[in-house]
């Protein structure tokens, strides 16, 4: 603790002599000491708190939400068996608004992963427009959207931080993925959608 910097060119901190203290001149002198030691926990607290929040986004790069419908419902033994410790949003009458009021709330609450996958089936078809909100929304995540109807404008889009699955060209191949509704998926379309997203899903 430099108090000879500190007390240079403050007079009144010295009686007569220039050795002793006056009020003045103790209070600036225990408060150097005060400061010093302070400043000594407050570096140690503030190295401890920037390791905690590092950590715990490298944690957080690990994990995955999967926001869907029926699709994931249903496949959803099998997609959790590939993919232990995700979080699973499952909104059978999910909307845009709702899933964006979703997403806006888990990021509020610090709570969003650093992936993200968007998975649902033909009774939810969201537009390039709102899929590009969402996007947005979450532009320093790593998003996977599984595409189950034929859009091949979000195809054709380029984002970086996006990976398109294709699980619609997968049902077009294979008549057997889906029950007559044309909308949910059969034994064979569950397995094959958890081994798509399995493959795709770094």
């Amino acid at each position: 603790i430099d108090w000879y910097s500190i007390s240079r060119g403050h007079p009144e901190y010295f009686i007569a002599d220039g050795i002793h203290l006056t009020y003045d001149g103790k209070y600036a002198y225990t408060n150097a000491i005060y400061e010093a030691i302070y400043n000594v926990y407050l570096e140690e607290y503030n190295q401890k708190k920037q390791e905690i929040i590092n950590k715990h986004e490298e944690s957080q790069k690990t994990k995955i939400s999967f926001y869907g419908n029926d699709i994931i419902l249903n496949a959803f033994d099998e997609i959790q068996s590939n993919f232990e410790g995700a979080k699973f949003n499952i909104n059978n009458e999910v909307t845009f608004e709702t899933l964006k009021q979703e997403i806006e709330t888990a990021k509020e609450n610090k709570s969003l992963t650093y992936k993200i996958v968007f998975a649902f089936d033909s009774s939810l078809s969201l537009s390039k427009t709102e899929y590009q909100q969402l996007i947005d929304l979450c532009n320093d995540n790593e998003i996977y959207i599984l595409l189950t109807n034929e859009n091949k404008k979000l195809l054709n889009t380029d984002y970086k931080n996006v990976t398109f699955i294709n699980f619609f060209e997968e049902i077009q191949n294979n008549e057997n993925y889906l029950m007559a509704d044309k909308i949910h998926l059969t034994i064979e379309g569950n397995k094959a959608l958890s081994e798509i997203l399995k493959n795709n899903i770094k």
